[in-house]
């Protein structure tokens, strides 16, 4: 820790020194202190440039001499192998040993899977080249058909015969009078009048005296009525003109409500028989055998039979 007052002082040789201020000339620097730990080392550079090959070097020594093979080559393919080529050569020729017979024409091999029956055994063979599907393999599809109708004969319902009863019931309407207007009926005045007749006395004498019976007091003098005609005069009758205004009368029928009996109508049984009428599909398809093959590529198989 330095001293109050101090400053410090880069000395030539990178070393620094304290010093106080307003002091005398630096004295000389003393021995150098003993080297710090070494840092950590910094990341690596970048790899340089590939140096030239340097020139091969001796061939070393030979290693031992491995065991000899088999000189017959028959033993690469034994009885039972399949040999596949390009080439229709027989392998008889190709390789000078063993009977060779054309193996598995027209079809693909497939590796032994013992847990599937159809490839559990040597040799076995399955499969086709072409497959009509079954009903149960077809996918499942719809089928249009022709538009068409069904008819039926000509039918009836009937019903059995019933009634509509209401219950008895009225309509009435509220008691009101019509009316007209007073009025008369007046003819103009006019007089009936026959032409002045005088009557005729047909009876002549001379009357009794009273209580004294006079002895052919009267005598009977015949006289003849004189014909008078009475005729009337013509009277017209005028009746004057008198309107009757009937009173305005509004009636109002009272409310009657009407409930029918209630009635339940039996329909009787009527079948109707329809017409035949047969739905013809539309065919799709052409019920062919489709294409079953996986891509493929043709060689020679042949099997060593001895």
């Amino acid at each position: 820790m330095p001293e109050h007052g101090c400053v410090p002082v880069c000395q030539a040789n990178g070393t620094v020194v304290w010093t106080h201020l307003g002091d005398g000339p630096t004295g000389p620097t003393g021995p150098t202190g003993t080297t710090g730990p070494t840092g950590a080392t910094g990341p690596t550079g970048p790899t340089g440039l590939t140096g030239l090959i340097g020139p091969t070097g001796p061939t070393g020594p030979t290693g031992p001499t491995g065991p000899t093979g088999p000189t017959d080559a028959s033993t690469a393919w034994p009885i039972g192998s399949v040999f596949i080529t390009v080439v229709p050569t027989n392998p008889s020729t190709l390789l000078g040993f063993g009977t060779w017979l054309a193996f598995g024409a027209g079809r693909v091999l497939v590796g032994l899977d013992s847990g599937d029956p159809d490839f559990n055994t040597a040799e076995e063979t399955g499969g086709a080249k072409t497959h009509t599907l079954t009903i149960g393999e077809i996918p499942a599809h719809s089928h249009i058909q022709d538009s068409h109708n069904h008819t039926q004969d000509p039918h009836t319902h009937t019903q059995n015969s019933h009634n509509h009863t209401q219950d008895p019931h009225t309509h009435t309407q509220n008691s009101h009078n019509h009316t007209q207007d007073a009025h008369t009926h007046t003819q103009n005045s006019h007089n009936h009048t026959q032409n002045s007749f005088a009557p005729r006395i047909i009876n002549s004498g001379t009357a009794g005296t009273v209580g004294v019976q006079g002895a052919s007091a009267a005598s009977n003098a015949n006289a003849s009525n004189a014909a008078t005609t009475a005729t009337n005069q013509v009277a017209t009758a005028t009746n004057q003109n008198a309107t009757a205004t009937n009173q305005a009368a509004t009636a109002t029928n009272q409310n009657a409500t009407a409930t029918n009996q209630a009635t339940t109508a039996t329909n009787q049984n009527a079948t109707g028989t329809n017409q035949a009428a047969t739905a013809t599909n539309q065919n799709t398809g052409g019920s062919g055998a489709h294409n079953n093959l996986q891509p493929y590529i043709v060689v020679y198989m042949w099997n060593r039979t001895a």
